[in-house]
């Protein structure tokens, strides 16, 4: 006897309609008694499914409190030397200008 490997999700959405159609028809039409041999999540198991992953993934936060995204002008020539200048030190352009921010009030 070989033993039946579960389905995973991926392999149920890899499935044609078809087939996906004649498993939904085949759950609709169990009898109470026979779903009793399906089981409820337990409660680690709902909190595994239901809760986020623990690894957030995205931009890492910077400082106490993050970062806000603000508007600012500047002159088109100016914001061109900074570009060269940045790309010239390996910064993005933004920290440049928090460096610039932080020595001209004497922040760490």
């Amino acid at each position: 006897m070989s033993k039946k490997k579960e389905m995973t999700g991926r392999d149920f959405d890899a499935l044609p309609n078809a087939e996906k159609d004649r498993i939904f028809r085949e759950l609709d039409n169990l009898t109470p008694a026979q779903l009793k041999a399906y089981r409820p999540l337990t409660a680690k198991e709902k909190r595994a499914h239901f809760q986020p992953p623990r690894n957030k993934s995205g931009r890492p936060k910077l400082g106490k409190a993050g970062t806000e995204i603000i508007s600012i002008s500047v002159e088109k020539s100016l914001l061109r030397e900074v570009n060269a200048y940045a790309k010239t030190k390996g910064i993005k352009r933004s920290e440049l200008f928090v460096n610039g921010v932080r020595s001209l009030i004497g922040a760490k």
